[in-house]
This record gives C-alpha cells, structure tokens and sequence, in this order.
C-alpha cells in the first residue's frame, strides 16, 4: 500500500471525542455561514430588484410628464 493510500484510507475503530466535536463544530460552522450567505445573497437581489423597480416607475413617471406637456 502506498502512502497516499494509507492517508486516505480511514482508521479503524472509535475516533478519539475529541475529533468528532471539533467535526461537528466545523460542521455546524460551515452549514452556519452557507445559510448566511444564501441569506446576503437573498437580500442583494431583492434591494437589486426594488432599486430596479424604482428605477423604472421614475422613467414612466418622467415619460408620462414628457408627454403631458
């Protein structure tokens, strides 16, 4: 067997506590900044999405004007 293989391969029995809780931890860490993410992500589009639609009622507000006179 080759060193690469040797590493890759996993250890047989009970890992130690102390490797499952710092797992978990960074588990629960990644999952926790995913979520925080998606939630920036979220909010960027929705403010993108009202900037735009502001945007576009001031043209039509201003066309509107445009023709009046």
């Amino acid at each position: 067997m080759t060193d690469v293989e040797s590493k890759m391969r996993r250890r047989r029995g009970a890992s130690p506590r102390g490797e499952f809780e710092a797992a978990k931890t960074f588990a629960t860490a990644s999952e926790d900044a995913r979520i925080a993410k998606t939630k920036r992500k979220s909010e960027a589009l929705r403010a993108a999405r009202l900037t735009r639609a502001q945007s576009e009622a001031d043209q039509k507000q201003a066309q509107a004007e445009e023709h009046a006179l």
